[in-house]
């Protein structure tokens, strides 16, 4: 029974970072470039639409990319014991991913208000903000997840 707990959290984890890092690469790649070729009353409807659903898209494959990743590290016999190389990069690279999700949230706390009254208007002062957010998102996101795949190679 505990096999098949662990390959369901392995499975469930896998989906999650998936869904969190591809989410980031299309908002790069697709969605930010194409905002920039939109006119200002398309940009206006598309933002304030997607606007409303990518926090909670991010939310929710960042905290099962997490949730499960923990219970993954407990159930795998994971501790704090800084001198197990296995521990180490697993504890690194999910402090990487938390440190990832805490700030995303707090950038969507600081920056929505913002955001909206600039979209409302017609202008789009933070876009390259937010384009410069999803890079490093990224770059995080890779760094974590290249120190996790490390430690399941050891």
């Amino acid at each position: 029974m505990t096999t098949l707990i662990v390959a369901t959290l392995m499975w469930v984890h896998i989906l999650a970072v998936a869904g969190w890092m591809g989410g980031t690469v299309y908002e790069i790649l697709v969605y930010f470039p194409l905002m920039k070729a939109l006119p200002v009353e398309a940009k206006k409807t598309a933002f304030l639409t997607s606007f409303r659903i990518f926090p909670l898209y991010y939310l929710t494959f960042g905290t099962l990319t997490i949730a499960s990743g923990a219970l993954l590290f407990i159930m795998m016999g994971g501790s704090l014991d800084l001198s197990s190389l296995w521990n180490l990069l697993v504890i690194a690279g999910g402090l990487v991913g938390l440190g990832v999700w805490t700030l995303a949230r707090i950038a969507d706390w600081v920056m929505a208000p913002k955001l909206m009254r600039g979209v409302e208007h017609g202008s789009f002062p933070q876009m390259k903000q937010l384009m410069l957010g999803g890079v490093l998102v990224l770059v995080l996101l890779l760094i974590a997840f290249t120190l996790m795949v490390t430690a399941a190679l050891l």
